[in-house]
């Protein structure tokens, strides 16, 4: 609040007032640089301190005015998929939006309502995929002197602006600022506030292992704990040494439309998931995601594969926290693993991938769902990272089939699915 006093003057006739406010979050968070206008019988504008204050003076007694906000502000500021899990579950009813800025927020797309558009709105900023809102603003603004009423604040033609009749003696505009598509409040609105990344970390494991020019791999991402998971944010950070062929769902659904190709070409990719019910239970080892790539060149996996936030902040979101995330590579001799075979489904040909901890022979078997063996393949196998090319007139036959690796030490099986 401001204790404003009353301007001479200054020499000119009638011209005595101010028009003095203040601008924040819901939350209580000053908001800078925020451009107010006041139009009328005077027209001025001013931006906002860091306390997020401003004053129009020498205005005229008797005078109309309107006073307006406007920040031009990266839509991105404090937009992540936490936002979308939240919405959900507001959709959902199991939890609801507790203040009616929040709908405001959540009415990315600047139509009355709160839908699947919204949240795919969302998306595309988090994915870096779009840049701006397709029908709204970064920033809305609220006079704070509005008061809902009504259960669902946008069917309410609540206060934009704030309009002074007749102004008798000096006033006050206050406003509260609202950042479209963040509904749990992360936004930095001042310079001021640190803007600082969790200090809690999860960590995601992955097998490094070397690869070889010409051949594809399945990156398998896996779970270093149990969780229970309820959305993440990445950007996947490729080198020119390897090529990304797909991705492939583990116990987080994954599929294309939670990736972002638009930085592909510098080697970024962005990814964003969340649920769309209840959170997902995982155990350390369980394969939350694959990605698959393909050695433009030799070169080991942890050197030319990285998760980070060039573009999209790497965060995950669990039930009992928002934290960090990061990878760590497991020694490439360390495993014996069978990956998934690449691509699958598939109508021609498919790769079969496997790790051995030691020099090895093994046997790699295709059988049906009835248990019949349909292709076998023996062979003597390096330490490290094998792979075993099958094509479709191998195995004559399509639907769904089942391949398992045997080793002296080591069984494993996996399914994969021949189309017509």
């Amino acid at each position: 609040s401001f204790l404003v006093q009353a301007n001479e003057a200054c020499g000119t006739a009638g011209v005595a007032a101010s028009v003095a406010g203040a601008i924040s979050t819901y939350a209580g968070k000053n908001v800078e640089n925020v451009n107010v206008s006041i139009s009328g019988d005077a027209v001025s504008e001013i931006s906002t301190s860091t306390e997020g204050s401003f004053q129009f003076s020498n205005l005229e007694f008797g005078s109309t005015y309107e006073i307006s906000a406007e920040k031009v502000d990266a839509v991105g500021n404090g937009v992540n998929t936490q936002d979308i899990v939240n919405i959900v579950s507001h959709i959902l009813g199991k939890k609801e939006f507790d203040n009616p800025y929040q709908f405001i927020a959540a009415d990315v797309n600047n139509d009355g309502r709160i839908s699947a558009s919204d949240l795919s709105e969302i998306r595309s900023i988090v994915l870096r995929t779009k840049s701006d809102f397709t029908n709204n603003n970064s920033w809305r603004f609220v006079d704070k002197a509005y008061n809902f009423t009504s259960d669902f604040p946008l069917g309410e033609d609540f206060n934009e602006t704030v309009d002074i009749k007749s102004l008798s003696a000096d006033d006050q505009a206050n406003f509260y600022a609202v950042k479209v598509g963040d509904v749990n409040g992360t936004a930095v609105a001042n310079s001021n506030e640190a803007s600082s990344r969790n200090a809690n970390v999860i960590r995601l494991g992955v097998q490094d292992a070397q690869l070889k020019a010409g051949n594809t791999y399945a990156v398998e991402l896996t779970a270093t704990q149990a969780q229970e998971i309820l959305a993440y944010e990445l950007t996947l950070n490729l080198s020119d040494a390897v090529s990304l062929v797909g991705t492939e769902a583990g116990k987080l659904n994954v599929n294309e439309s939670n990736f972002g190709f638009n930085f592909i070409n510098e080697g970024l990719i962005t990814s964003s998931w969340n649920v769309t019910n209840n959170a997902v239970k995982v155990d350390a080892s369980d394969v939350l995601f694959t990605v698959n790539l393909r050695a433009n060149a030799d070169a080991t996996l942890s050197d030319v594969f990285a998760i980070n936030s060039k573009l999209t902040e790497a965060n995950v979101y669990t039930v009992d926290q928002a934290a960090r995330l990061e990878v760590s590579f497991n020694d490439a001799a360390e495993k014996t693993a069978l990956h998934q075979n690449t691509p699958n489904p598939f109508g021609d040909v498919t790769t079969i991938s496997f790790e051995l901890a030691k020099a090895d022979a093994g046997v790699i078997t295709v059988y049906d769902v009835a248990g019949k063996v349909v292709k076998s393949i023996a062979g003597d196998f390096v330490q490290g990272m094998n792979e075993v090319t099958l094509s479709k007139s191998d195995l004559n036959t399509t639907g769904v089939l089942y391949y398992q690796l045997e080793t002296s030490d080591f069984s494993a099986t996996k399914r994969m699915v021949v189309i017509k």
